[in-house]
C-alpha cells in the first residue's frame, strides 16, 4: 500500500477508505446477485425477479418467440433440469501445517477451508464450469484452502511462504472470467491456495489535479466507479462484468470495456502499479 512521502504532490487527497457497500450478495452458483433473477411464466412470458434493475417487476413478452426463432427451439415452463448444487467437493488437501502457516500469515479469521468457500475460488463462468457444478459430477480438483489478505505486506509474504512450501497460488478477483483462468489442473499434486483479494479493497489516495488515483487490487468494480464519483470522476472503463470483477482482474486479462473507444482498455488507465513475485516486490513509482 502507498504511504505519504515528500515526493508526494500537494493535491493529492489522502483518503484511507474501503470501497464497500452492503448492495446484496452474489450468488454461489451462477452470475448475479442472490436477489435477481428471471423466470419463465407459465404465459411463456418472462418475469424479471428483484428490485435492483429497471426490468425488474417487468415482464418481456417478446423474449421467448424471439429465441425460439432464433434457435429454432420450443421452450416449455414446464420443461426443466433442477439443479444438484452443490456437486461433490474434494476434501482439502492441505495438512494442519500448512494451515497453520497461513494463518501466521492471515491471521484465524483470513483462512478458509470450508467445502462450498473452495468450490465457489475453483471456477470462473464458463458454460463447462456452471453446468459441472449444477448438473454434473462436479470438478475434479479445486483449491485447498482460501487466504484473504488484507495488505500488501500479507501478499508479499503469502507468495514467500508459497515458495518455501510449495504451494500453487491462484489469485481471485470476483470470480468472473470465461477462460479457465480458476480452473485447478486435475493432475496438481501441489496444495493449492486461493488467493482471495477483496480484503485489499481501498482507495488509498485521489489526486484531483493530476486525475490519478491509487486503488487496491480487490476493488469491484461498481464500488470504485460509486466512490470516484463522490468526488465528481468517473473511471472510464466498464466490462460487462463491472459489478463482480475487480481492479486486479482488469489488469491480470488485459481486459476491455464498453467506452474503450473513449477512455482505451484498461493498459491505457493504468500508470503505475506494484507486483508480488516470488523473487520479491516490483514496483515503480508514477512520474
Amino acid at each position: 500500500m502507498a504511504t505519504p512521502s515528500a515526493q508526494a504532490p500537494a493535491s493529492r487527497l489522502w483518503l484511507d477508505e474501503a470501497l464497500t457497500a452492503q448492495d446484496g450478495t452474489e450468488s454461489p452458483d451462477v452470475w448475479g446477485f442472490d436477489d435477481s433473477h428471471f423466470q419463465l411464466q407459465p404465459d411463456r412470458s418472462v418475469l424479471m425477479h428483484g428490485q435492483r434493475y429497471s426490468l425488474s417487476g417487468q415482464k418481456m413478452p417478446s423474449l421467448v418467440p424471439w429465441i425460439e426463432g432464433l434457435m429454432d427451439i420450443r421452450l416449455s415452463p414446464d420443461d426443466r433440469r433442477e439443479p444438484r448444487f452443490p456437486a461433490p467437493i474434494p476434501p482439502s488437501r492441505l495438512d494442519d501445517a500448512g494451515r497453520q502457516a497461513l494463518q501466521a500469515v492471515c491471521g484465524g479469521d483470513g483462512v478458509s477451508l470450508d467445502d462450498l468457500c473452495r468450490l465457489r475460488h475453483g471456477h470462473g463462468h464458463t458454460q463447462e464450469e456452471m453446468y459441472a457444478i449444477k448438473y454434473g459430477e462436479g470438478l475434479a480438483r479445486m483449491p485447498d484452502a482460501v487466504a484473504f489478505p488484507a495488505t500488501e505486506a500479507q501478499v508479499v509474504a503469502l507468495v514467500e511462504e508459497a515458495a518455501r512450501q510449495g504451494w500453487m497460488l491462484v489469485p481471485f478477483g470476483g470470480g468472473t472470467n470465461v477462460t479457465e483462468a480458476l480452473r485447478c489442473p486435475a493432475d496438481e499434486a501441489r496444495p493449492i491456495i486461493s488467493l482471495d483479494m477483496k480484503r485489499l479493497n481501498r482507495q488509498v489516495w485521489l489526486d484531483p489535479v493530476n486525475r490519478t488515483a491509487c486503488i487496491e487490487a480487490g476493488a469491484v468494480g461498481r464500488h470504485i466507479v460509486a466512490h470516484l464519483a463522490r468526488h465528481g470522476f468517473t473511471m472510464g472503463h466498464e466490462p460487462d462484468s463491472i459489478e463482480f470483477s475487480t481492479l486486479g482482474g482488469w489488469i491480470a486479462t488485459h481486459a476491455s470495456g464498453m467506452k474503450k473507444n473513449r477512455y482505451g482498455n484498461i493498459e491505457d488507465i493504468v500508470l503505475d502499479l506494484n507486483l508480488a513475485t516470488s523473487r520479491g516486490l516490483l514496483s515503480r513509482g508514477l512520474p
